[in-house]
């Protein structure tokens, strides 16, 4: 259920709340454009969890962290490179580095799901 979560969470922060005007801004002013992209991601992960996930909230709190910051960290590096294609008409390259941005964070957060899960069930045999 977690991994489902966090997969609706990236797809409504990614393509619901970032609009093109977040877009822009990321390429103009990085800080406010980042910082609203961040702002969104914590906004509809934090509210996944709450809502889905309540019971284990403290114990997904962590791979939510490394999840959200990977995907800060993913999207700079996107931007780079856009931005390095930006200058020359290379539709196909922009196509390449969109979806390799999208397979890493669904990478992401298949690998940091497992680690919930496997974290979770390490503490619940301990604790009973």
């Amino acid at each position: 259920m977690y991994m489902l979560t966090m997969l609706i969470s990236h797809t409504i922060a990614d393509f619901i709340i970032q609009t093109d005007n977040v877009i822009k801004n990321k390429k103009e002013n990085r800080l406010k454009g980042f910082g609203t992209h961040a702002l969104g991601l914590i906004i509809t992960s934090g509210l996944m969890l709450m809502f889905f996930n309540f019971n284990h909230f403290y114990a997904l709190l962590l791979p939510t962290i490394i999840i959200i910051l990977s995907h800060l960290i993913i999207d700079y590096i996107k931007d780079i490179l856009q931005k390095g294609l930006d200058n020359i008409n290379a539709p196909k390259r922009k196509l390449l580095v969109f979806v390799c941005d999208q397979f890493l964070h669904i990478l992401i957060i298949i690998i940091a799901s497992r680690f919930a899960i496997a974290s979770f069930n390490k503490l619940f045999y301990f604790f009973c």
